[in-house]
């Protein structure tokens, strides 16, 4: 059986590794992305990123957000 040669096995082991591991990292970056944190301001102009914050509905936003929508929102001020 082709199982039983050990160094095929090794190899078998060491490709399924080399492409779970990546895939996962992917993954666990686009849902940390797009589910835990997503970025509503994204495509927004500075003045729609200054109104939300001054109408004080950036309170609504996780703190990873608020940090983030902050961020952004100074990056955009400040050009």
């Amino acid at each position: 059986m082709i199982t039983d040669n050990p160094k095929f096995v090794k190899l078998l082991i060491i490709i399924v590794f080399a492409i779970v591991v990546p895939v996962s990292i992917v993954g666990i970056n686009m849902y940390d992305e797009n589910v835990i944190n997503p970025r509503i301001w994204e495509g927004w102009t500075c003045d729609e990123m200054e109104k939300f914050a001054l109408e004080d509905r950036d309170d609504t936003l996780n703190d990873y957000q608020a940090s983030k929508f902050h961020e952004d929102l100074s990056e955009c001020l400040s050009r």
